[in-house]
């Protein structure tokens, strides 16, 4: 009788691996998925998996939700034990010791417990764990960090080492230290108009009047901040002091890179986008005009005969909105 019950189980056991494992190598998984949780939300899955009880987002899961820990499928198929110890996990993934779950590579020895039997926080593992290039090791030894975060004015480790003795340390190549010696920023985001530094420093009149604008940057008048070259003489206004939309100064203003001058002279604005109607035109209604050949991109050309009660640009028998 005993017998007979323990034949019973193992079937019961041995059908249900197979019928999981059909489902989930079966025909029925897609590249390139996507899973529509509502009607504006939708996840995208490089490779999605079926549940075998149908259950799951229009009866697919993530590929990356498949032995994760956490039971995505009403009936947990995607967690199965001996299925998962069988199922490999993906390349960005580790496999926690237990063999019954795969957790995102970055989440090992990060200081927070991933794995059901804690296996990504071992802490032998972990200490013994080499940091990736340009990485450094907390002083618990236990978790890595990019170099850049050291002393970002943001905390990572779970000792707070990466925030400590800040005021003796000099900032990595390409960073700034802010004048309460404390943090380090990318010298990229000095006097652009958004403070980064918790005392306010980059942003600072003091120290953005003296500073020499980086390649491919403006600097307003104010000597506030920097701006990017290409959005002088946009016909926006991005410095606080208006300077880069100076009537005067844009009249004068050579236009960078593809960008030609709408007729007033005061703004540019770039001719193959803007006569594929990828972007606004001018705000003088010019379109464009100036070009060689203003036929170039008839799909945006519109005949000014058809507009009943709409006027082009005088002169112009089509034009372009």
């Amino acid at each position: 009788m005993i017998l007979m019950y323990i034949k019973v189980v193992l079937a019961i056991v041995c059908l249900t691996v197979v019928s999981v494992v059909t489902v989930v190598h079966g025909t029925r998984s897609m590249k390139d998925c996507h899973l529509r949780l509502s009607d504006d939300i939708v996840t995208s899955c490089d490779l999605c998996l079926p549940c075998s009880d149908g259950s799951g987002i229009r009866g697919y899961i993530c590929r990356t939700s498949f032995c994760d820990g956490k039971e995505d499928c009403n009936n947990g198929g995607d967690e199965f034990g001996l299925l998962c110890q069988m199922e490999p996990c993906a390349n960005t993934q580790w496999r926690c010791s237990d063999d019954k779950q795969c957790i995102h590579s970055s989440a090992r020895c990060d200081g927070r417990t991933n794995c059901i039997d804690g296996s990504d926080e071992d802490p032998d593992a972990c200490r013994a764990q080499q940091c990736s290039e340009r990485e450094l090791k907390c002083a618990n030894k236990l978790e890595c960090f990019h170099e850049n975060g050291r002393c970002d004015g943001y905390p990572v480790c779970y000792d707070n080492s990466d925030e400590a003795n800040c005021t003796d340390y000099m900032c990595s190549q390409g960073h700034w230290k802010c004048s309460n010696g404390l943090q380090c920023i990318s010298k990229k985001r000095l006097c652009d108009g958004y403070i980064d530094c918790k005392d306010k420093s980059d942003e600072s009149i003091q120290v953005c009047k003296d500073y020499t604008c980086p390649s491919g940057k403006w600097k307003c008048k104010d000597n506030e901040k920097c701006i990017h070259d290409e959005l002088v003489c946009d016909g926006n206004n991005d410095c606080t002091d208006e300077s880069e939309e100076n009537e005067a100064f844009c009249r004068d203003y050579q236009c960078l890179g593809d960008k030609t001058k709408c007729a007033d002279g005061l703004q540019c604005v770039s001719q193959t986008a803007a006569c594929r109607c990828m972007v606004p035109g001018c705000k003088d209604g010019s379109g464009c005009v100036g070009l060689s050949d203003p036929c170039a991109y008839p799909s945006c050309y519109i005949p000014v005969s058809s507009m009943p009660g709409v006027a082009g640009p005088p002169g112009l028998s089509q034009w372009c909105p």
